[in-house]
């Protein structure tokens, strides 16, 4: 009964969730969709079709038994690692805000890192179930697509891939000393990959400094911290943010959270964190009571990534971390992250429902 109640909390926020982004994103952009493409409604109405079509896929997912997606595990994994090159080649590769990251099929743009992350979280879960794979084997399996991504550029999505699969590597029985290293050697290779980067070092010291270049190189984390202190502890109330007119950038996707402490104040974004935080504890607790290996692994790779986006753009919003371009999960404006959620909730359901 404990493990019902807690499965059913779960898919509740979640959807909970899911209808306060759509509010999110009907009251930040307003004015953006308006002068972009003369309707004001235009991203909601697109986040809306996402959102069907990703309670779509969540309700296939609810009834194909989770076991089917370990069987073609290897074949999905390979499919997301064309995907991920074919977004490297500038004819299939659509370049938007400097980055190459989307593909665009037939007018419908597609992110293939959303899908990486699945296909990695799900081949890595079939192979530690089995226990054939070894360490030196499972960096070899996270090498391509965390390459690949890294390449686009983007670095936060690669951050979340490592995370949830080292994540996967815990929890398939490593004891702890052994993540340790591995860690340490990502860590070293995220600074590297800092270091050599011109617009990485700029988000450094934007976040250790958003007041040294307020109208260039750090005006996003300026905008963030004037968004979040206007806010005060009770909000200034739903649709009265100032930030949302042109000032603060990526309104509708990265920086959707500071909007929440500006109309929502300090007590709003604290509760909002506090339903996520119990969101991915009752994801962990479905994973925990599934009744084998894959399925617990599995449960827990999707909740991991999951925490790990969410936390990932909480930190940057909050000028924690340099800013990385990751959405927040079910709320930010984004179709490839929406409905790839949406699929992943599904498989979870379905485990859920078996338990």
């Amino acid at each position: 009964m404990a493990s019902e109640k807690k499965g059913n909390s779960f898919f509740i926020i979640a959807l909970l969730f899911l209808l306060f982004g759509l509010l999110l994103i009907g009251d930040v952009s307003l004015i953006e969709a308006e002068r972009n493409f003369g309707d004001q409604f235009y991203f909601l109405k697109k986040q809306i079709t996402w959102a069907l079509l990703g309670a779509v896929v969540f309700a296939l997912a609810a009834k194909i038994n989770y076991r089917f997606w370990q069987k073609i595990s290897l074949p999905l994994l390979i499919v997301s690692w064309f995907a991920l090159g074919l977004v490297l080649i500038p004819r299939f590769g659509q370049v938007i805000g400097g980055s190459r990251r989307w593909l665009n099929l037939g007018g419908y743009v597609f992110q293939p890192s959303e899908l990486a992350k699945f296909s990695l979280v799900l081949y890595l879960s079939a192979l530690l179930s089995r226990k054939k794979i070894n360490f030196r084997q499972f960096l070899l399996v996270l090498f391509l697509p965390v390459g690949l991504t890294i390449l686009e550029p983007d670095f936060g999505t690669s951050v979340i891939m490592v995370a949830a699969s080292l994540v996967l590597w815990f929890l398939s029985g490593a004891v702890l000393r052994k993540i340790i290293l591995p860690s340490l050697f990502f860590l070293g290779l995220g600074l590297l990959l800092i270091c050599i980067s011109p617009y990485r070092k700029a988000r450094v010291r934007g976040m250790i400094d958003p007041f040294y270049d307020p109208l260039d190189k750090s005006y996003h984390s300026y905008q963030l911290v004037l968004t979040l202190g206007s806010g005060g502890a009770g909000g200034i109330g739903l649709g009265q943010s100032r930030q949302k007119y042109q000032y603060l950038p990526h309104v509708t996707t990265d920086s959707i959270m500071a909007v929440v402490g500006e109309e929502f104040g300090l007590i709003g974004i604290s509760s909002v964190i506090g339903a996520f935080l119990y969101l991915i504890f009752s994801g962990f607790k479905i994973g925990i009571n599934s009744q084998d290996d894959f399925a617990r692994l599995f449960t827990g790779g999707i909740v991991t990534w999951i925490a790990v986006q969410g936390l990932i753009n909480l930190s940057a919003v909050a000028i924690v971390l340099p800013l990385t371009g990751v959405p927040f999960p079910l709320v930010s404006y984004g179709g490839s992250s929406l409905v790839l959620t949406l699929f992943s909730l599904g498989i979870i359901y379905n485990i859920w429902s078996k338990q």
